[in-house]
């Protein structure tokens, strides 16, 4: 039936090219039309001209795959104002009106479900399509990231969504921008060890920075873009992974490359129709059987579904940050389970999501056409636009359909218990972080899981006093004259490798308030003043038990020395005065490490 209604719009009564025609034609015949004369000259080997007059003047039947309820959906979310508001004062003075374009695509062949290629009423025919034109070139931002780093990574079992990435101040840059932090998160902030799965999360430009550079490198990248249709041979630079390209992209390309993570790990080559037949009913062109290839494993298509729908959720972990879309596409807001991610480029020109649900892949771009002098940078007010147009367009189209999951593969995934802080297997102290419980059951693809023995050693546990802390408000070690009542047993983490600033004045890592205070004795209690211990004339009325001592009394021949015995371990020792190190026998300045928790 949808195809009889394009059929019926494509096909035009008059024979002549030169024949105008008077009909305003949508987005997606716009893309069908030159998808065909593409298709006609190459595989025909025609020219442009004849190819445009066999189209519009041959007589052709041109069967497509747009669902028109799809596309209802979404023309009538993008010729509602309520989506694209007038609040950008900026554009308000170069007198432009907010963009958007979006794509839809089936994921189990690629078929091209619906396009909308601009805002508002469509006024001419082959007007600029933002949804599909190779004219539509807007960086993606960190939408990029999935496909350009992680998923590439972890099909080259290079890591795993427990592998710890260092979340620090990075230099990355060369010759006189090598003092530069580069690349910065987006709040300039940082957390420290960070799993690849909450780096995901987050949109953590650090860590995606480091999988690029130091784990993946630029070539397997390049590689692995190619294989989701997206070449970028002369663009093997470090922003690559962070999507400042020279070339950017329109919603098709980048729907079709999230496609694989939704189905099994295939790629397929997005198509617009399905078959073109002469008016002789001859078959011209056939594409009823989708071009396909493997992209990525079942099990790492499947990993990665599973760490993109972190992007739609909250906090699931101790770790301090919600998923970047969860204010505007969650499955509860969809009715149906959705995986994606947001991206924005710098200065905010543009802002993207891509997502998909076990039916559909779509990708919204958001921003203007900037044909002024200058960008139009989009403003707070706008600052989800992308993620909202897709939410609203989205929960229309799955409306009514039989409720769906991802598959999981028949066999190569695991699951294993871990510390979010160091990927290794949990242990009793991973969950009594002072954060909180840090473990998780975390996915991993068959032969790359911690091994059960492979325990985690960055927590240790530690006496500290809970009356002395340091600059970080960390409690410190407990020395021997700290009271019974103001010593409490915590869980700190140790550094691999300490974390060193490289400049002054550097941004230090949110997890250096939680690292062991190594060396760092409560400077509150010190050593008792003589004068207030009792002496042996007080003896009778001095109950023994609190002797700071031995806890026995002094001999008979005890000389009279304050109380004070001077060959007592540790008394008199000025490095235990005022919060010294004190010595290894005392059972109160120990640092306790269990290395032998058990998996919870």
């Amino acid at each position: 039936q949808y195809n009889q209604a394009v059929k019926q719009e494509l096909k035009y009564a008059s024979k002549a090219l030169s024949q105008k025609v008077t009909s305003v034609q949508s987005y997606f015949v716009d893309q069908v039309i030159a998808d065909v004369r593409d298709a006609l000259i190459k595989e025909k080997n025609v020219s442009y001209t004849a190819a445009n007059y066999m189209i519009y003047g041959g007589g052709l039947e041109i069967y497509t795959t747009l669902d028109p309820s799809i596309q209802e959906d979404m023309d009538s979310v993008f010729m509602n104002d309520e989506y694209f508001p007038l609040v950008n004062k900026m554009a308000d003075r170069q007198m432009e009106h907010p963009q958007a374009a979006m794509a839809i695509v089936d994921v189990q062949n690629g078929h091209v479900k619906a396009l909308r290629g601009g805002y508002g009423k469509k006024e001419a025919s082959n007007t600029l399509n933002r949804a599909a034109s190779s004219q539509m070139k807007r960086q993606p931002g960190s939408s990029i990231k999935p496909i350009a780093a992680y998923a590439p990574a972890i099909d080259l079992k290079l890591i795993t969504p427990a592998t710890i990435i260092d979340d620090v101040p990075a230099y990355m840059l060369t010759g006189k921008d090598e003092a530069r932090p580069y690349p910065r998160n987006y709040d300039w902030k940082h957390d420290g060890l960070t799993t690849v799965r909450n780096g995901l999360k987050n949109s953590v430009n650090v860590v995606a920075a480091k999988i690029w550079k130091d784990i993946l490198g630029p070539d397997n990248s390049i590689d692995y873009l190619k294989r989701v249709g997206i070449n970028r041979e002369n663009e093997k630079y470090l922003s690559l992974v962070l999507g400042g390209l020279e070339e950017g992209f329109n919603p098709l390309q980048m729907a079709a490359a999230y496609v694989p993570f939704a189905h099994d790990g295939m790629y397929y080559e997005p198509t617009t129709f399905t078959m073109v037949i002469d008016s002789g009913g001859k078959e011209v062109i056939n594409r009823k059987s989708s071009r396909f290839n493997i992209a990525y494993s079942e099990q790492t298509a499947f990993i990665m579904t599973d760490m993109l729908k972190e992007v739609t959720k909250g906090r699931t972990s101790p770790y301090p940050h919600s998923g970047t879309a969860v204010k505007n596409v969650t499955e509860e807001i969809i009715g149906m389970p959705v995986a994606g991610k947001t991206g924005t480029t710098s200065l905010n020109i543009d802002k993207w999501f891509v997502g998909y649900t076990p039916y559909y892949s779509a990708a919204v771009w958001y921003g203007y056409d900037n044909s002024g002098s200058e960008p139009i940078k989009i403003s707070t007010e706008e600052y989800d636009q992308a993620q909202i147009i897709w939410a609203a367009v989205m929960k229309k189209v799955h409306e009514g359909l039989p409720q769906k999951d991802f598959e999981k593969p028949a066999s190569g995934i695991v699951q294993k218990r871990i510390c979010i802080y160091s990927g290794k297997i949990a242990t009793d102290l991973c969950a009594r972080e002072l954060r909180g419980n840090a473990t998780k059951v975390e996915y991993f693809i068959k032969g790359t899981e911690p091994r059960d023995d492979d325990l985690c050693t960055l927590h240790v546990e530690a006496q500290v006093c809970t009356q002395s802390q340091d600059t970080l408000k960390r409690n410190l070690l407990a020395g021997p004259y700290c009271p019974a009542e103001n010593v409490v047993s915590k869980v700190f983490i140790q550094r691999p490798e300490p974390y060193v600033p490289v400049y002054p004045n550097e941004t230090a890592p949110k997890d250096v308030a939680y690292e062991l205070p190594a060396g760092e004795y409560c400077t509150v209690h010190g050593e008792p003043d003589p004068s207030t211990l009792p002496g042996f004339e007080d003896w009778d009325m001095f109950d023994f038990i609190q002797w700071p001592e031995t806890g026995r009394p002094p001999a008979d021949d005890a000389p009279d020395d304050g109380g004070r015995n001077n060959d007592a371990p540790n008394n008199g020792d000025p490095s235990i005065h005022n919060g010294g190190t004190p010595d290894n026998d005392s059972p109160t300045g120990n640092i306790i490490e269990d290395t032998d928790g058990t998996t919870p």
